[in-house]
């Protein structure tokens, strides 16, 4: 039986548990909250982050730096089988309202870290490890992406779960490309900003950020204890839903879903890279200060985020009309392409980081005490750089939806709330990896071998996905 012929049979109006599917999805708006809060607490600091380790301890380095973008996912890794597995046994509003709970309070840690002495028993970069911490732990609470994934594999007919995950991933990527424009807010603050006596809170272009996400997690807290249907309270899994009945003897083809898993931990490589080096490209490439590279960089991001809303969109159309399978080939080599453009075309070198200078708005430039390239790698044009980024996250777009909706449809009719939870921690792995890696890269090597390198992996990973596309098919009978 091929996709075609399963689908009038996916179609379902007389199951005794229809109407209480038509009542889940009212709690689906809930869970793209859920997902673009999280994501946009994420990377509303991002592109101030590494700012602010250096406004706290000018001796930071850029490798330091890759462990606190790291962390984050570290505390995904970790903990998402944990969540996966919280949901199958507690259902899913406790692990939900935990997990919000959880970010909420480590933004407020986040917030704080400047209050740390830089040095103490003999221990350097103290803020600079609460900000690990807090990085971590924020993780840990966006691990619930897994339980929106799973939320709708239990409760939406598999012929529409390309739409659904489909809107979950718009709504968590949107999060994570519109976050740093929501840092243009805070931006006006500077890097002095006023101080709070009754908190001994100073509130800056740094700290604002961690503190609104704060706000919105307490608004996303509420909503998900109000308004939020926990539908595994109310129906049985083995009821009589076509989804289930239709497609269930089937085993699981794990090659699919290691594959899957490879898939995602590459994909999610993508925005790593671009978080990892963001800031400081922009400051060795084109000698920006602190404030423009933060603006800059937030303006860029939402600018992508926009053009990438319509990319999510648009996948639900594509896919009826192009096999899901193929229209991945197709966004992995585009991704592949968008790194080779940053090929250095220009006959310049960067512009060389004054000596000795450390205030924000002269440190600026390529700083031959950290990067031995700088008079050796040429700069990459600002236009390449915007057409790389553009390309790469539209594309990055699209395979998010491709591969969480071909990943659910290869699982099939089982609880999906662990194996999401690998899903996560294999993107997890990534986001974890990536940022170490490539800013080590990027530090020791410069711009050019680290787009090289990248686009050499999706080159990869894209013979891959060809070679084994037969396997990214529904489980059948």
């Amino acid at each position: 039986m091929n996709e075609d012929e399963l689908a009038p049979l996916l179609h379902t109006t007389n199951s005794p548990s229809s109407n209480l599917r038509r009542l889940s999805k009212h709690s689906l708006i809930i869970l793209y909250l859920t997902s673009f809060i999280g994501a946009t607490g994420y990377s509303m600091v991002i592109s101030s982050a590494l700012p602010y380790l250096q406004s706290i301890d000018h001796t930071i380095s850029l490798s330091f730096y890759g462990w606190v973008v790291g962390a984050f996912s570290i505390g995904q890794l970790l903990f998402s089988p944990v969540l996966g597995y919280l949901t199958n046994k507690f259902g899913y509003r406790f692990p939900y309202c935990l997990s919000v709970t959880i970010i909420g309070l480590s933004n407020i840690l986040y917030a704080y870290a400047y209050v740390f002495p830089v040095t103490f028993a003999g221990i350097n970069h103290i803020p600079g490890y609460v900000l690990i911490c807090a990085r971590f732990f924020i993780g840990v609470g966006s691990s619930n992406v897994a339980i929106a994934r799973s939320y709708i594999s239990d409760t939406i007919p598999i012929n529409e779960r390309t739409k659904y995950l489909g809107f979950i991933a718009a709504a968590q990527s949107t999060g994570f490309l519109l976050g740093p424009v929501l840092q243009l807010m805070f931006v006006g603050l500077g890097h002095e900003g006023y101080f709070i006596p009754i908190i001994n809170f100073q509130l800056n272009m740094y700290t604002a950020p961690a503190m609104f996400s704060v706000y919105i997690c307490l608004i996303n807290l509420l909503a998900l204890m109000i308004a939020f249907v926990d539908f595994s309270k109310h129906v049985n899994r083995e009821d009589d839903s076509p989804t289930i009945d239709v497609i269930s003897s089937s085993p699981i083809d794990f090659t699919a879903v290691v594959l899957s898993n490879i898939l995602w931990f590459v994909n999610l490589t993508a925005i790593s890279f671009f978080e990892g080096i963001l800031t400081a490209l922009l400051q060795a490439e084109y000698a920006w200060n602190h404030q423009k590279v933060i603006t800059v960089g937030s303006v860029l991001g939402g600018a992508i985020a926009l053009t990438a809303f319509f990319v999510f969109l648009s996948i639900s159309f594509l896919a009826k009309r192009f096999k899901e399978r193929h229209l991945l080939t197709c966004a992995l080599l585009i991704t592949a392409i968008g790194y080779f453009v940053c090929y250095p075309i220009s006959n310049s070198y960067p512009p060389e980081k004054p000596v000795n200078a450390t205030s924000p708005q002269t440190a600026v430039g390529c700083d031959t005490s950290q990067y031995s390239w700088c008079h050796s790698v040429h700069t990459i044009y600002f236009f390449q750089f915007v057409i790389s980024g553009t390309i790469t996250m539209l594309a990055y777009s699209a395979n998010v939806v491709l591969v969480t909706t071909l990943y659910s449809k290869i699982l099939g009719p089982c609880q999906q709330g662990v194996y999401q939870g690998f899903l996560t921690t294999s993107g997890s792995t990534a986001r974890f990896l990536a940022p170490i890696v490539i800013t080590a890269v990027f530090a020791k090597f410069g711009p050019l071998v680290a787009f090289f390198t990248m686009g050499t992996l999706f080159s990869l990973t894209t013979v891959l996905q060809v070679i084994f596309s037969s396997k990214f098919v529904p489980r059948l009978l």
